[in-house]
């Protein structure tokens, strides 16, 4: 059995898989969120829940995908990792693309300087009478525990594991030397965030139109890690906030078109379901009917509507997955909009529990 939970993550990402394989289960994380999806204050957040569930039952976190370094994505992670804090003592392995890494396998000249900060710990100093802060970045702990091995993940790379296989769909070498040129965490406020937003326009009119599809320009965005995940179970593609373009190009390296896709039983839609992320051909690309979106529009106005009428454009009876099930009519679609939506056979669904796959 295969299962994953889309966890409230606010406007990031934070997935869960766990594969059953040989009698024990083995989890995946996918990024942390932002810092509420761990802890806000003295209130638990549903990461910090699910990792003392899985501490409780004696189970680790087998493996950590740190998709891109947006502090959607990376903010719960750090927080997980604080002070020997609960990712410290489950993590048992990390891929993560750190600045470190990019420049030694992509030949560039190191700069400390673009290590991700973890926290500032207090010590004192050689005579014992002064106190310094002293930072220590999460590559840095990481190295501590021995669970990271500075492999650079990339398009093309497969590995298998837990009885699944998991083919790299991005980023390329290009976008991670971008990245390199440009390190730093961001908040999550790339400009092809949405901003306007464009809930009032009708979706008949969007599914009437023939628009043109412009992409994503972040440079975080496109160093961000996408996979194809295969089982005896099912096939699932997890996006982050990853280009399309990228994304197509090593779909067609594994041999799909529009004449022959894959057949992918869930798609985790790129940067929140960002128009700017989900083109007309990775979506000729993939013969699948459900996808799931991780937003809650609080920050940018993702997802856009644009998405979900060029998905409908290829597969009309698609279904939609929301991890926060108040914006499907308070926000995204109008009674109209639902009105279509049932007519073409395409239903909006909250992910309120975890999806199985058997």
């Amino acid at each position: 059995m295969l299962k994953f939970k889309i966890l409230k993550a606010e406007h990031g990402d934070c997935i869960i898989i766990t594969v059953n394989y040989n009698g024990n289960n083995k989890n995946i994380l996918i990024d942390g969120g932002t810092s509420g999806t761990f802890r806000r204050g003295r209130v638990k957040g549903p990461l910090l829940k699910e990792l003392e569930k899985i501490s409780y039952v004696g189970e680790k976190i087998d493996l950590l995908i740190l998709t891109h370094i947006d502090d959607d994505h990376i903010a719960g992670l750090l927080q997980g990792f604080k002070k020997n804090g609960s990712l410290t003592n489950l993590t048992q392995a990390v891929w993560f693309n750190s600045s470190q890494v990019i420049s030694q396998h992509l030949d560039l000249k190191e700069d400390s300087s673009k290590r991700v900060f973890l926290e500032k710990v207090r010590s004192k100093n050689i005579s014992g009478h002064t106190s310094v802060r002293q930072a220590i970045t999460l590559e840095e702990h990481l190295e501590r525990l021995e669970i990271w091995d500075k492999g650079l993940i990339k398009s093309g790379d497969v590995f298998v594991m837990f009885g699944v296989k998991i083919t790299i769909l991005s980023p390329n070498e290009s976008n991670l030397k971008r990245l390199y040129c440009k390190w730093q965490k961001e908040k999550a406020k790339t400009l092809t965030g949405g901003l306007k937003g464009d809930y009032q326009t009708p979706l008949q009119e969007m599914l009437n139109e023939d628009e043109e599809f412009i992409e994503d320009t972040s440079v975080h965005n496109g160093s961000s890690i996408a996979f194809l995940l295969e089982s005896n179970y099912g096939n699932l593609i997890f996006l982050g906030d990853a280009y399309s373009s990228v994304v197509e190009e090593q779909l067609e390296n594994l041999g799909y078109s529009e004449s022959n896709p894959i057949n992918v039983d869930y798609i985790k839609l790129s940067h929140h379901g960002s128009k700017f992320n989900t083109g007309p051909k990775f979506l000729s690309m993939v013969s699948c009917d459900n996808f799931i979106i991780s937003s809650n529009t609080r920050r940018f106005n993702l997802p856009n509507k644009r998405t979900f009428a060029r998905i409908l454009k290829h597969r009309p009876e698609s279904n939609f997955y929301f991890n926060y099930e108040d914006i499907i009519k308070k926000k995204v679609f109008s009674n109209e909009d639902l009105k279509i939506l049932e007519d073409l056979g395409a239903s909006c669904i909250p992910c309120l529990e975890q999806f199985e796959l058997k």
